[in-house]
């Protein structure tokens, strides 16, 4: 009986590292292939974030929008995630663009004052708004 039982055990443990290991090298999903839902200038989405969070919240909240505006900074690191600040006409914050792994080469072409075109899942607001998952398409 009690091998019966220490058998059990270790089937459940093989199956839970089993389980572990799938849920921890899924393939992460991209933005490359999704059609955005939304297509603006940063400045309108800040402004919007900035005259009423609640109500911005209900029509960017988790939307995909390609978003075009003024660069005002890059910050490429390596070990992190890349982040585009865009410029939001707007002294007190910007729209934050969280670049995914593998844009960075693209964010290094980049200065400030350049215009470029960025598509990004939005994830609300946050002294900037803030975008994730981007993808840089057009410098």
């Amino acid at each position: 009986m009690k091998k019966a039982i220490l058998i059990f055990i270790l089937l459940i443990a093989a199956l839970a590292g089993y389980w572990t290991w799938q849920a921890y090298n899924k393939p992460v999903a991209t933005l490359h292939n999704v059609n955005p839902e939304l297509d603006m200038d940063a400045d309108k989405l800040f402004a919007d974030y900035a005259e009423n969070e609640e109500s911005a919240n209900q029509k960017y909240l988790g939307k995909i929008i390609r978003i075009s505006g003024k660069v005002l900074d890059v910050n490429i690191n390596s070990n992190e995630y890349s982040t585009i600040y865009l410029d939001g006409n707007d002294v007190m914050g910007s729209v934050s663009c969280q670049l995914e792994k593998g844009e960075e080469a693209k964010a290094e072409k980049l200065n400030a004052g350049m215009a470029v075109s960025i598509k990004g899942k939005c994830t609300g607001f946050a002294m900037d708004v803030v975008l994730t998952q981007c993808i840089i398409i057009e410098p």
